[in-house]
């Protein structure tokens, strides 16, 4: 049971930490939006992050001697979506307000200043 319940918790973290890594980029790259290598590196971070979370939980299924096709093997894999899940709708809504907030003077200036 104790098993169970610090492998839920560490994929919900691990979960949480990439989306939070994801949240970073994106919060780095607002000002690059239009620079394709920026969203390039943007969308390796993306797939560096997912990948080592769950490289990640591997690893410490394997620490803790947990098999696989058992229930705290699923419930791991679970938990880390669910925390990455919760974890970019947060993000994603923190960039969606930021968008909204620049106003429309703003969008346009921008557009005509990178073109």
């Amino acid at each position: 049971m104790t098993v169970t319940l610090i492998v839920i918790l560490a994929g919900f973290l691990l979960g949480c930490a990439s989306a939070a890594l994801i949240g970073w980029s994106m919060l780095l790259l607002r000002s690059y939006r239009d620079n394709r290598i920026a969203i390039r590196l943007y969308q390796f971070s993306v797939l560096i992050s997912i990948g080592g979370g769950l490289l990640l939980i591997q690893v410490l299924q394997q620490y803790l001697a947990v098999k696989r096709h058992s229930h705290p093997y699923y419930a791991a894999i679970w938990a880390y979506i669910t925390g990455s899940i919760c974890a970019t709708f947060f993000a994603r809504r923190a960039d969606i307000r930021w968008k909204k907030s620049i106003g429309p003077d703003r969008k346009t200036s921008q557009l005509a200043a990178t073109a």
